[in-house]
C-alpha cells in the first residue's frame, strides 16, 4: 500500500488568512475565545480533539444557544478582532485576529438545545471519527449525523425517506455494531480503524471506492485523514458474517422498530392512496382534459374523501354534479 499522510493541510474558507495551529496555540488561542463568548451563550463547548493530530487548520466551538447567531452578534463579542464573517447553515465562520501577524479560522456550530447539543458534542468529536461512522451507516442503510440517527427506507415509489430512531448517537453505533465504550477510548487516528473495523457489520469491500456514495469518494480525496482511514480499512480483508442490517436494531430497541415498521407501512398506504386516486384517474373517470378542474376535483376528494382508495361511482357522480361535467 503506497504511503499515505494521515494528516494534510486541506484548502480552507478564509485561505492563507487564517493560521495553521500547532497544538500548543490550538489550546491557548481557544480557550482565549471560549472565555470572551461564554458570557454570551448558554453552553459553550470544545469538542474533542485527537492527541495525535499536530497542528489545526481551524478551532471548532458548538455554542448552544436559543436563537441564532448574526455577524452583528459576533461583532459585539470580537469588535475589530473579527475580520471575516461567513454561515453555512448553523456554521457560522469566523476570521478572528488572535496577534498582530496572526488569524485563527473559528467555525461556531450552534445547538438549538441540550439534545442537540449532545448530538453536536459527540458527532464533532475524535477528529473523522463520525464521518467513517457515516459511511458505514449508509452502507447498512442508516443515516447518522447532527440531527441524529435514522433508518433510510425506499418506499415502492422509489422514494426515500430518513425514517428517525433515536437523537442518542451513542444508540446509534450499537445499531450499526459499534461499542461506545471503545469510541471513547480512542486517542490517535488507527484507533479509529480499529473501532469501525471491530463491527459484525464490517467488511472490507463496504469502504471499496466502487461501494462508497459519489460525496464519500469525494470527500476522502480532499481530506488525508480519512483517506488514510479508508486505505487501512480496505486492507483489513475481513470477510461478510451475514448478518442483516437490522439486526441489532431490533434487539437493542424493539419499541423503535415497531415503531419504524407502522411508519412504513402508513407511508406506503398513503401511497397507494395517491396512486389510486390520482390525477390520472380522475381524468379518466370524468373524461375531461389536464387542467382546473382535476385540481379542483382532486381538493373535493381529499377533502370529502380522504381514506378513498379508488374511485367509486357514486363519487363520480357527485364529482360531475359539484364540476358540472356533462
Amino acid at each position: 500500500m503506497a504511503h499515505i499522510e494521515k494528516y494534510r493541510a486541506k484548502e480552507k474558507l478564509f485561505g492563507d488568512r487564517a493560521s495553521r495551529l500547532d497544538r500548543e496555540d490550538y489550546y491557548v488561542f481557544s480557550d482565549k475565545i471560549l472565555h470572551e463568548i461564554e458570557p454570551f451563550v448558554e453552553t459553550v463547548y470544545r469538542p474533542d480533539q485527537l492527541p495525535d493530530k499536530p497542528s489545526f487548520g481551524d478551532i471548532d466551538l458548538i455554542a448552544q444557544s436559543s436563537d441564532p447567531f448574526t455577524e452583528k452578534d459576533f461583532k459585539e463579542i470580537f469588535g475589530e478582532q473579527l475580520l471575516d464573517y461567513s454561515r453555512n447553515g448553523e456554521t457560522y465562520s469566523l476570521l478572528v485576529k488572535i496577534s498582530d501577524i496572526r488569524a485563527a479560522h473559528v467555525d461556531f456550530i450552534r445547538a438549538i438545545d441540550e439534545t442537540d447539543l449532545m448530538r453536536k458534542e459527540i458527532y464533532f468529536s475524535k477528529g473523522h471519527t463520525s464521518p467513517i461512522i457515516g459511511m458505514l451507516s449508509r452502507r447498512l442503510g442508516f443515516t447518522y449525523g447532527t440531527e441524529g440517527f435514522f433508518k433510510r427506507y425506499c418506499d415502492s415509489k422509489g422514494q426515500w425517506h430518513d425514517i428517525k430512531i433515536t437523537d442518542d448517537l451513542f444508540e446509534g453505533m450499537q445499531i450499526l455494531g459499534l461499542d461506545p465504550e471503545e469510541w471513547r477510548r480512542i486517542t490517535t487516528i488507527d484507533d479509529i480503524v480499529t473501532f469501525i473495523s471491530a463491527s459484525p457489520h464490517f467488511t472490507n469491500e463496504m469502504f471499496e471506492e466502487d461501494s462508497l456514495a459519489k460525496r464519500d469518494r469525494e470527500q476522502i480525496q480532499r481530506i488525508a485523514s480519512q483517506e488514510y482511514i479508508i486505505e487501512k480499512l480496505r486492507a483489513l480483508e475481513r470477510k461478510p458474517q451475514g448478518l442483516e442490517e437490522n439486526v441489532f436494531f431490533k434487539e437493542l430497541l424493539p419499541k423503535q422498530y415497531e415503531q419504524y415498521e407502522r411508519t412504513i407501512a402508513e407511508l406506503e398506504t398513503k401511497l397507494q392512496q395517491r396512486r389510486a386516486v390520482d390525477g390520472y384517474s380522475v381524468m379518466e373517470a370524468l373524461h375531461i382534459a389536464p387542467g382546473e378542474q382535476v385540481g379542483q376535483a382532486l381538493e373535493y376528494i381529499h377533502e370529502h374523501y380522504p381514506d378513498a382508495t379508488e374511485l367509486t361511482d357514486e363519487m363520480v357522480i357527485i364529482l360531475r354534479r359539484e364540476l358540472g361535467v356533462e
